[in-house]
């Protein structure tokens, strides 16, 4: 049985609908069996969940007592705060109803968005002038730099990348539109996040995403935990801990241990040294200098560590790279970093779109009666290398891609009309060639010649059997 006492049972009567139990003190309450269903009601409406649990018995208590000094000895079982659930940090644990991951599309489907932390800086002339979307600037000069990092909770994966953005933040609203996450987290202060870009957010998130943010210096919160190394672990060193520096991000990752250590006998605490079994993205990030992606990175451990599903999050290792549709002039400011996020993200999405299991096709020919003599063959060349179509977020919006228009729901989208998958994973993967249609007519071939095999002869009554079998398998 859970209880809600003072304001809290306030927001119970509210939201939930409960009646106030007896008693001069605000105290309501319901039992365990419905606690998915009353946390999916305060979630959605935009609160923080923290659920206590008693983590001591009776007997464990007697004992405590017998050991405690002379004076005031402890009257009651120990409870700790065993979980903090927002929007972006529900990972569906054994007490929630899991069956809406069955039919999940990745982002805004079910409601079931990634958390996303922002780090922007404004480059040299970029100001902080409110655009009017309705401007024709045909300028792709960049004016800020941005730092992400997208968790989503329920599979583990994280995504960190580093991109310039135009004067209309073009790729945030790709990255808004591609993503419709249902957490941001911004830097607040005086030197955090721009009025541009919490506008932007508020007109390109989905209706019903959560905006928070967080201070250049935010306290933990202190833990409550019986045994002293548990305490150490779930607490800060520091009570004040600074959620977007990236050295102190990096210190946490060591000192934490949530990937395993470097097979060097003198592990460093801290640096760029004794990560060489860290995720591969997560040490390009490190080693070629993308501190916002860095720090973007800080304010998601934080906010992990706080939601206490941090450990369960980063222990899975899975780090992806990410890069926008390549239409901005970032000028000289490229870091190596970003070069490699590139290229990771390149090889990526060849496995994603299954041209990593075939021999890599010759680029196309542009013979002498197919290129103009004035033409650069530069120009030919470049295009021979394009493999899909960018699409950015105003394509996505304007098409309604992946949400509708009206009401930004997912009901009525191209990809509720076609999405007829069995898995959440075979879900996520045609959402993601959606997001990526194929450009060159050899891939398109191949694939549609890959479906006709499917659909027909021995294969379809092989494919029918197995789709059953299929929609069983839970999320991977």
């Amino acid at each position: 049985f859970y209880e809600m006492f003072h304001d809290d049972a306030d927001v119970g009567v509210k939201v939930l609908g409960f009646v106030y139990m007896k008693g001069t003190l605000a105290h309501a309450g319901f039992p365990e069996a419905a606690y998915d269903k009353m946390l999916t009601k305060l979630v959605d409406a935009g609160y923080s969940v923290a659920r206590v649990e008693q983590t001591e018995t009776p007997d464990a208590l007697k004992e405590r007592k017998k050991k405690a000094p002379t004076g005031k000895k402890p009257q009651v079982v120990c409870r700790e705060v065993c979980g903090l659930v927002t929007k972006g940090t529900k990972t569906f644990c054994f007490l929630e109803d899991a069956s809406v991951l069955e039919k999940d599309n990745g982002a805004g489907g079910n409601g079931r968005g990634p958390l996303l932390t922002i780090k922007e800086i404004m480059l040299e002339d970029g100001g902080d002038e409110m655009i009017d979307d309705s401007e024709d600037d045909t300028g792709t000069k960049a004016v800020c730099e941005y730092g992400v990092t997208i968790v989503d909770a329920v599979t583990g994966t994280v995504t960190m990348g580093q991109f310039a953005d135009d004067v209309l933040r073009s790729r945030m609203q790709t990255l808004l539109a591609s993503f419709g996450p249902s957490e941001v987290l911004y830097e607040g202060g005086a030197n955090g996040a721009s009025r541009t870009l919490i506008s932007l957010l508020k007109s390109s998130c989905p209706h019903n995403t959560t905006f928070k943010s967080l201070q250049p210096v935010e306290m933990f919160p202190k833990s409550f935990a019986i045994d002293l190394n548990d305490r150490r672990m779930l607490e800060r060193v520091k009570s004040g801990v600074h959620p977007w520096d990236s050295d102190e991000a990096l210190k946490e990752l060591h000192r934490k241990g949530y990937y395993p250590r470097s097979s060097r006998k003198n592990e460093p605490s801290s640096g760029a040294e004794g990560i060489s079994r860290w995720p591969e993205i997560l040490r390009s990030c490190i080693q070629g200098g993308a501190t916002l992606a860095l720090q973007s990175f800080g304010a998601a451990l934080y906010y992990l560590q706080i939601s206490l599903v941090d450990a369960e999050i980063l222990s899975m290792g899975i780090v992806k790279p990410y890069c926008p549709p390549n239409n901005v002039d970032s000028g000289n400011d490229k870091s190596a970093a970003t070069d490699h996020l590139q290229d990771m993200y390149s090889k990526e999405s060849h496995q994603i779109d299954g041209r990593s299991l075939v021999e890599a096709e010759k680029p196309v020919n542009f013979g002498p009666s197919m290129v103009p003599a004035s033409s650069d063959s530069s120009v030919y060349e470049a295009e021979s290398n394009i493999d899909h179509m960018a699409l950015d977020g105003r394509t996505l919006t304007n098409l309604e891609i992946l949400n509708n228009i009206t009401s930004g729901g997912y009901q009525g989208s191209l990809l509720s009309k076609i999405d007829v998958t069995q898995s959440p994973h075979g879900s996520r993967l045609l959402r993601a060639w959606l997001l990526r249609p194929l450009f060159r007519k050899v891939d398109i071939d191949r694939r549609a010649d890959v479906v006709e095999e499917l659909a027909g002869g021995a294969v379809a009554v092989a494919m029918a059997e197995a789709r059953p079998l299929l929609k069983k398998i839970g999320d991977i």
